[in-house]
């Protein structure tokens, strides 16, 4: 059995899992809608090898959460893409202070994104 790297979605957008996990068929995807949701599938044995999130989800913002995940030795190293619409460059260096890894506006090209989650894999 071939080694999938595992990739958890933080998005509350049902369009956009189903949009990512169709045109990125080379990892396996989890989805969380939700910060709560989130946080139950990270106490999990299984470990995520990669983590999109979502700036505005329902229950909290990624901001916060990729800043929790950060700080927590168990998810510290774990490369964080935030996802949204906001394109702002003081969004984007609060993004980075918080702890991301990349910060990707959407709507986003799917050859972009794969490229930018295969380059953390290539590491």
């Amino acid at each position: 059995m071939l080694f999938m790297r595992k990739i958890l979605l933080i998005d509350d957008c049902k369009e956009i899992g189903a949009s990512i996990k169709c045109g990125i068929n080379s990892y396996y995807f989890d989805q969380a809608e939700t910060v709560t949701q989130a946080l139950s599938l990270l106490e999990k044995p299984h470990i995520y090898d990669l983590l999109l999130i979502d700036v505005g989800l329902p229950d909290g913002n990624g901001f916060d959460l990729c800043a929790k995940l950060t700080g927590d030795p168990k998810h510290d190293r774990t490369p964080k893409i935030l996802l949204t619409g906001n394109s702002q460059v003081s969004e984007k260096v609060y993004g980075f202070s918080c702890g991301a890894d990349d910060y990707i506006t959407k709507p986003f090209n799917m050859i972009e994104l794969k490229a930018r989650i295969d380059r953390y894999f290539a590491k």
